[in-house]
């Protein structure tokens, strides 16, 4: 698996986007309509 490591930054990448898009839409959820 060394022969694609920009594969594996990509990945990491994409995992750092991911939660940060879903901490802001749980946020935006929470601040819209308190449970």
């Amino acid at each position: 698996m060394h022969r694609s490591p920009s594969l594996y930054s990509v990945a990491c990448d994409l995992l750092l986007v991911a939660g940060w898009i879903v901490w802001v839409w749980a946020e935006s959820l929470s601040s819209q309509s308190p449970l």
